[in-house]
């Protein structure tokens, strides 16, 4: 049997949940996954088992929201963010919960105008890397089925690299590197793209992160653009499935794009990406790309 296919609403987050459930029904995926964020049906039971129901595709994973962004409903506090998703998860009976890595420097988003900028700020996240450090994590894990998949990040922007050319970006993060991250938890989520900008191709890090591994975020990389088809970029992905589907991975593997990739403003080539990024992740989970 072939590996789980899911698809992120995070790949067309302009649309509503609605209309990611249709679309990923319509295209043959094995499930969703849910970027839990401000807008309350995201983060409503009811309403995710109404989706479920009406299209008949469940909801197998939910990504934690983005911190420091307002939650209605929800305490503000990081540690709480990852337990209500865990709580939500167990309500619906999705299996797993993406969190990311916690980093050593926060951002904070600046607009005037029709600008914007993101500058230094004290890491929301500060309260997770504790809690991670002091195995708060660890022991939250053995009172739930719901697996937490910790998941690498991105080093930044070009940009960054530019005005800060001697920053070692790699370090803007904990446990950010390949020899740590596979060791942070029990439970990973592998990020194809986020590899990228590291240098480091999927089977490498896929190998490095072993049977943790119980997640894929799979999207291409290509001319230093992160989340783009995977069929279209520098990444040899038909390779990674290929590989992950003949040891009989059994966890999921989530598309995870962005509206622009799709080109979500434009229906036939939105459908026409979608259907094409299916069919690839299709056909070489089966042995045939």
């Amino acid at each position: 049997m072939a590996p789980c296919l899911t698809f992120s609403t995070g790949s067309l987050y302009l649309y509503s949940l609605d209309r990611c459930f249709a679309l990923a029904a319509e295209y043959g995926f094995d499930g969703m996954e849910i970027m839990c964020d401000s807008r309350l049906d995201t983060r409503q039971p009811d309403n995710l088992r109404r989706l479920m129901d009406t299209y008949g595709i469940p909801v197998r994973s939910l990504h934690a929201p983005f911190l420091g962004r307002p939650l209605p409903g929800w305490e503000m506090e990081p540690v709480a963010v990852i337990k209500q998703t865990v709580a939500l998860a167990e309500q619906i009976g999705a299996g797993h919960v993406v969190v990311h890595l916690p980093g050593r420097i926060g951002r904070a988003l600046v607009l005037y105008g029709p600008r914007m900028w993101h500058l230094p700020a004290w890491p929301h996240s500060g309260a997770i890397r504790r809690w991670m450090a002091d195995g708060g994590l660890a022991r939250f894990q053995t009172g739930t089925s719901v697996k937490v998949c910790v998941e690498n990040m991105p080093i930044l922007s070009n940009r960054l690299k530019r005005l800060l050319p001697a920053l070692d970006q790699k370090k803007l993060i904990w446990w950010n590197t390949l020899e740590q991250w596979p060791q942070v938890h029990d439970y990973l989520t592998m990020d194809t793209t986020h590899w990228a900008t590291h240098g480091i191709d999927p089977l490498t890090a896929y190998r490095a992160g072993n049977s943790r591994i119980r997640h894929i975020h799979l999207s291409n990389f290509r001319d230093g653009k992160e989340h783009q088809l995977p069929h279209r970029g520098e990444l040899d992905l038909a390779a990674l499935l290929r590989q992950v589907a003949a040891d009989g991975f059994d966890g999921h593997i989530v598309l995870e794009l962005n509206p622009q990739t799709l080109e979500a403003v434009d229906e036939a080539k939105m459908r026409r990406n979608l259907a094409e990024s299916a069919a690839f992740c299709r056909e070489a989970l089966n042995g045939v790309a």
